[in-house]
């Protein structure tokens, strides 16, 4: 949710490439700098996404809250149903995680530290963290999800989730430039 000093816009940001030591190899990682709106102006309409209104825009706020909470128990739903598998503990692990995924450990935290680090800048672990959650953490889950259903061994979950983590950050930093940078037909 936007500042509302701002007219619901959202912060503006900036990014940076850095190299991050992993392990026996390096990658170049993106961290992003967050930083307050730019007094010029130059900052995100939260009423339109990708050029299309936003759901409480397109309806109304308490249709936008209840669209969203009938979508994430349908989502729970769908995983508890025996046609998702067979074993019944495959489906309790898929339930559980993807509750991680979108609870405070996940998404909803990500959500929060987001809504708190309003008019301030976040350090660079911070900035990493919230990457590593928000819709990033639901990328990571669907990662492993498959390998959650097809009952694969820990470490191969792990590779995945390792993927689906990274994954995940590039769509949150891809995201973040499109709101910072992009046109609202974007």
């Amino acid at each position: 949710r936007g500042d509302e000093r701002t007219g619901g816009a959202s912060r503006a940001q900036r990014f940076e490439v850095v190299r991050v030591p992993a392990g026996d190899d390096d990658r170049v990682g993106v961290r992003r700098q967050i930083r307050a709106p730019d007094p010029r102006g130059n900052v995100i309409d939260d009423d339109l996404r990708r050029g299309k209104p936003s759901t409480h825009k397109a309806f109304d706020e308490a249709t936008a809250i209840l669209a969203g909470d009938a979508l994430q128990a349908r989502a729970f739903e769908v995983l508890a149903e025996p046609d998702t598998h067979s074993d019944p503990l495959a489906r309790c692990e898929l339930v559980a995680a993807l509750g991680a995924a979108a609870g405070s450990r996940g998404m909803a935290g990500g959500q929060m530290i987001d809504m708190l680090a309003e008019g301030r800048t976040l350090d660079g672990p911070e900035v990493t963290r919230l990457q590593a959650l928000k819709t990033g953490r639901l990328i990571q889950f669907s990662a492993e999800a498959g390998a959650m259903l097809g009952r694969a061994p820990l470490p191969q979950r792990h590779l995945l989730a390792a993927y689906g983590r990274d994954l995940g950050a590039a769509f949150q930093i891809a995201d973040d430039l499109l709101d910072a940078e992009g046109s609202t037909e974007e």
